[in-house]
């Protein structure tokens, strides 16, 4: 659940740096902020584009996205949802992200360098 929710909030556009007005509002209060539309539309498209389906095997599991042009701040999001999943829920004891698991190897990887 904590991958497809926070793909679909990607495939929204919503880790685009390039449009974060309230987190750059200043002294202003949020009740009062007012967002700037034109800014909006006119910041670059930053969406995912695909999800794989969830494998796992053992005590691992794994899934494949394309973050498009979507920024760093994807993973920072991952990252922190993840960990406050793995403290009330399930105890996630590591987590990779990119990278080639020798114990599980990628299908069409296997063989090449």
């Amino acid at each position: 659940m904590v991958l497809s929710s926070w793909f679909m909030i990607g495939r929204l556009g919503g880790y685009n740096t390039m449009n974060l007005q309230a987190m750059y509002v200043g002294s202003e209060t949020i009740s009062y902020m007012n967002y700037d539309h034109d800014q909006s539309e006119s910041a670059f498209q930053a969406t995912f584009h695909d999800m794989g389906s969830v494998e796992h095997k053992g005590k691992w599991c794994r899934c494949w996205f394309n973050l498009g042009t979507a920024d760093e701040l994807a993973l920072d999001v991952l990252i922190n949802a993840l960990i406050n999943f793995s403290r009330e829920n399930v105890g996630i004891k590591q987590c990779l992200i990119g990278g080639v698991n020798t114990d599980w190897p990628v299908p069409s990887l296997q063989g090449n360098p």
